[in-house]
């Protein structure tokens, strides 16, 4: 199945769930649907606010990131031992590829100075760029 089949199915998908979500609301009828954090977060604009982490909302999103970026947090070691750079591999049907967090990332080792910022750039990151409505 080629990419723009697979996005056009995932989109109808995703139109056919919204119109029967927001046509349920409008009827009054009351529904218990559990949605993620961070879904949530995106949907009633609190990303917008100056205090909104997304790291806080990045375990109901990928768990296993949140533990990786919590183990960089507390290490007690020294983190450049790590060999982590200010970038990040995203695989895109099959497709890898590198992004950069910050100009220069791929070249800029993460370092005990600077662990709380890659910490927090890669949240904003996926909290942006994977969960973006």
């Amino acid at each position: 199945m080629s990419e723009a089949i697979f996005v056009k199915k995932i989109c109808s998908v995703f139109y056919r769930i919204s119109e029967e979500f927001f046509s349920d609301i409008f009827q009054g009828i009351v529904l218990d649907v559990r949605l993620a954090s961070f879904f949530l977060s995106q949907v009633l604009g609190q990303t917008q606010s100056s205090v909104y982490s997304y790291l806080d909302d990045l375990p109901s999103m990928d768990e296993e990131l949140y533990r990786s970026l919590m183990c960089i947090k507390h290490y007690q070691g020294d983190v450049s031992e790590l060999a982590l750079t200010f970038s990040t591999n995203e695989d895109l049907f099959g497709s890898i590829t590198t992004q950069e967090l910050v100009p220069g990332g791929k070249v800029l080792n993460v370092t005990n100075e600077n662990k709380y910022v890659v910490v927090r750039v890669l949240s904003i990151f996926h909290g942006i760029v994977h969960c973006d409505i």
